[in-house]
């Protein structure tokens, strides 16, 4: 896939500017605050109102997943360019006028006012970097450390400070660069502003990246009843998320019934059989398939209605009295292929046209998720072509104010979001010598970490993850540094967890470390506590990033060894 570049400054400006594509290509900036909006939409700021329609925590009291109040002879314009944001609890819309109540990071109510709060707020590293009052709480409440670099070689200074402050030698560690998906978003919301992101949770349920894309404005995409009830926990209002399961159980049904959630998928006339008894209430989207043949992890041959099915499915809602208000489609975790979007969203259209012969009026688009989020050796945020594509065949088949109305449109990025937010490091606990045929030494590690934990990805996900040595901070410089052909096993009793076969290290010592970056998608959320090993609980760090990268001499100088599995 090629890539453009969605420029994002590396310094504390990042929440006042960005630097988007338009739809000629040209650069252009973009005013910040909470979300960031088209250039040509800065006129509109002094004339948009910021009240904010919110969804009621009753059940099923509001069709809108986004909802905000414009002023009549502004909608129109607006609408042409940017999808309104259902900003939920996190306050008044920035350039407002008005200061608001900064939320707290888990219940998502405002706090009560106080001049010491604020002006401590207003004061703090948290705040001048980000630029948001509701992130930069989140930042103070999980106690985020702010460091310059957030390469591999930042990170390693981090880990050292930490492994040496709490004397860690047998556990892993995930550090957490938060300045990551918050960059994400600003790009994400520059190059697509017609799509609002709604997270998929499963990919990384890390309460910290929840909190700052909650602060930020996304919505959610759950998939079971755990998921709801964690988002809700968090203060996340009903109406910001879609229950994005086509085949749900009966505990589901009943805690989305008592909850008040509104959205969920379906792809079966079973499941539409399961709605009209369990929650008749549902606001239906039909998934249909979409399938990427070079995506990473394919989806489509187990969820997604043919095209062809979409009639009888929609009969069958007809029939039963359930409401269909959208379609949604997912063509693959990590998709390469461009024309896909395109043409999933030309079929989408399809599906939208035959409902209306049946007396629906769909309102909702959700493009699923297979986006990819990286930042380029400069630390710009890399984005492909997929937002001009995704850009283009939206103005095609749902043009904004067109014969279907303004369709709203979300999208459930998990990778995008997740997958460079977190670098894991796991010590070497173990080694053994075997002398092999050819009278060579083969070097056996042990890891604190392997296929039961986060590791998981190489078998589910299809990852081949990358890795440098980190000499002990506690122990001399090492004598043996000669390469030897070498086997890395995970820490359980069970003979087929180990991590790679035959790759060159040179010679490791027992409380020697391995750093794994771009760990955070579908690792630790895939992780079991096999053999009692508490993979699923990992030491964390938390930190933010003035550069997502490292400075560039200090990428040329590089660590001891760095590598990937074969």
């Amino acid at each position: 896939m090629k890539h453009m570049e969605v420029v994002l400054p590396t310094n504390s400006h990042i929440a006042e500017e960005v630097v988007g594509i338009d739809s000629a290509g040209a650069d252009s900036t973009v005013e910040g605050g909470d979300f960031p909006a088209l250039a040509t939409q800065n006129s509109l700021s002094r004339t948009c109102r910021s009240d904010v329609g919110r969804t009621s925590i009753g059940h099923h009291t509001s069709g809108a997943l986004l909802d905000i109040i414009l002023e009549a002879d502004t909608k129109a314009t607006l609408a042409a360019s940017v999808q309104p944001v259902d900003r939920g609890p996190a306050g008044p819309a920035a350039g407002s006028g008005t200061t608001a109540a900064v939320p707290t990071a888990c219940s998502g109510a405002p706090m009560p006012p106080s001049t010491d709060t604020s002006l401590s707020l207003m004061s703090s590293w948290q705040y001048r970097v980000t630029g948001n009052g509701a992130v930069a709480q989140v930042l103070m409440d999980i106690g985020c450390e702010h460091i310059k670099s957030g390469g591999p070689r930042g990170i390693q200074e981090v880990a050292i400070r930490h492994i040496l402050r709490h004397d860690i030698d047998s556990d892993s560690i995930y550090c957490i660069d938060l300045a990551a998906p918050f960059r994400l978003f600003k790009a994400w919301r520059a190059a697509m502003p017609r799509v609002l992101p709604y997270y998929a949770v499963k990919c990384y349920p890390e309460p910290a990246i929840l909190k700052l894309l909650m602060a930020l404005g996304a919505g959610f995409d759950c998939a079971s009843k755990g998921e709801l009830d964690m988002m809700l926990r968090m203060g996340v209002t009903p109406g910001r998320i879609i229950f994005a399961h086509p085949c749900k159980r009966s505990c589901d049904f009943q805690y989305a019934r008592e909850h008040g959630i509104q959205f969920t998928t379906f792809d079966t006339v079973s499941e539409l059989h399961k709605v009209a008894e369990m929650d008749p209430e549902f606001k239906l989207v039909l998934r249909i398939r979409a399938d990427d043949p070079g995506a990473r992890v394919p989806l489509g041959l187990k969820y997604g209605a043919e095209v062809s099915e979409a009639p009888a499915l929609l009969r069958t809602a007809r029939d039963l009295g359930l409401e269909c208000c959208g379609v949604s489609f997912h063509v693959g975790s990590a998709a390469k292929n461009l024309a896909t979007f395109t043409n999933a969203i030309e079929n989408a259209r399809k599906v939208f046209d035959e409902a209306a012969s049946l007396g629906y009026r769909m309102d909702l688009l959700d493009i699923g998720g297979g986006f990819t989020g990286h930042f380029d050796e400069l630390g710009n945020v890399m984005f492909g072509e997929i937002a001009n594509t995704i850009n283009a065949a939206l103005a095609k088949y749902f043009p904004p104010g067109g014969e279907l109305g303004d369709v709203r449109v979300i999208a459930e990025p998990g990778r995008y979001f997740a997958e460079t937010s977190s670098t894991l490091l796991t010590p070497v606990i173990g080694q053994r010598d075997r002398v092999a045929k050819d009278g060579s030494i083969h070097k056996d590690y042990w890891l604190t970490d392997g296929l039961y934990g986060s590791f998981n990805c190489i078998v589910y996900d299809g990852q081949n993850p990358e890795y440098r040595v980190i000499r002990s901070p506690v122990q001399p410089e090492p004598i043996d540094t000669r390469p030897y052909v070498s086997t890395l096993w995970g820490p359980t009793c069970d003979s087929a967890d180990v991590v790679y076969k035959d790759v060159t290290l040179p010679a490791l010592r027992n409380g020697d470390w391995l750093l794994w970056p771009n760990a955070g998608a579908y690792t630790v959320a895939g992780a079991c506590d096999f053999n009692g090993i508490e993979f699923t609980h990992p030491c964390k760090v938390y930190v933010w990033s003035d550069s997502v990268v490292d400075p560039q001499e200090e990428q040329e100088q590089g660590g001891e060894v760095a590598g990937e599995g074969h």
